[in-house]
């Protein structure tokens, strides 16, 4: 019974290789968190996008406009690890449609390369 015993603990050793801290048994962290975050800006002046919306990559996007910029996340729902396409609209913008593209990031508490996306800065023209 030794054998089965020593090869169960050693793969349990396997699986905590690289967790050193709490935040890596939090159940927001596996499998490594994949989150939308975009500023959408105006193409000619700086500043909010009032009512600007992200639609696409199968999850819910939230905008919020703060500290004279618009952003938006998608919380914790997981993007797809993939290139995918977004709708970005906003009332008196063309609407335009951007291609995101996974990016390994900075270490975060959750993994040792976080996903981000690119790009993560999108300019709207106002329409005519």
């Amino acid at each position: 019974m030794r054998i089965p015993l020593v090869a169960l603990l050693s793969i349990l050793g396997l699986c905590t290789v690289g967790c050193e801290d709490e935040a890596c048994q939090d159940v927001n962290c596996s499998p490594c968190p994949r989150s939308g975050d975009l500023t959408i800006t105006d193409s000619v002046s700086s500043g909010v996008v009032p009512g600007a919306a992200v639609s696409g990559g199968s999850v819910t996007w939230a905008c919020t406009d703060a500290g004279g910029a618009t952003r938006c996340t998608t919380g914790t729902e997981q993007l797809p690890d993939a290139v995918f396409s977004v709708t970005v609209t906003a009332p008196g913008y063309v609407s335009q449609d951007v291609q995101l593209t996974p990016v390994e990031g900075a270490p975060g508490k959750c993994c040792a390369g976080c996903i981000t996306y690119s790009p993560s800065v999108v300019a709207l023209v106002r329409a005519p």
